[in-house]
């Protein structure tokens, strides 16, 4: 029997679990600890996290830009590896956008990596286009892609 999970605001508590998943699925391109501090202020409610049980299955973060400009980013998402695939990634990035469109929001951006077809297959499905290429973003020669979405107050999905 799979154990239910639960959609929350993340709190302070979870961002040690949340530094842990960093490092282990984005390596030498993971927010620290100080930088996902800093997010958990500034996000406010766009920093989610979907858990079972007491554990951190995984995150979100979605963050305003600008209210004037009405634009926001995704700097981060990750899913715990042993529970991909059960639509935790989907549910956290509907909530998010959700959240986002309630906010005014009518623009989000989001790099990812060419290396990760699955994550740019979830992005496409709700909606997100490939803008441009971004060369050598994460350094080394690897490049990004840079997806945006227009949401519509009437239908943030």
């Amino acid at each position: 029997m799979t154990a239910e999970v639960n959609y929350r605001k993340a709190v302070l508590g979870d961002l040690r679990a949340i530094a842990e998943m960093e490092r282990r699925y984005f390596g030498r391109h993971a927010f620290g600890p100080g930088l996902l501090l800093y997010l958990f202020f500034h996000a406010g409610d766009g920093f989610m996290v979907a858990e079972s049980g007491s554990q951190v299955m995984g995150y979100i973060v979605v963050r305003r830009e600008s209210l004037r400009r009405k634009r926001a980013e995704l700097p981060t998402f990750a899913v715990r590896e042993d529970v991909r695939g059960r639509g935790i990634g989907s549910v956290l990035l509907s909530r998010a956008l959700d959240y986002l469109a309630r906010s005014g929001v009518r623009r989000v951006a989001l790099q990812v990596s060419v290396r990760n077809p699955a994550a740019r297959r979830l992005y496409e499905k709700f909606g997100f286009k490939v803008e441009r290429s971004l060369p050598s973003y994460y350094g080394g020669g690897e490049d990004a892609l840079l997806m945006v979405r227009t949401l519509d107050a009437a239908k943030p999905r």
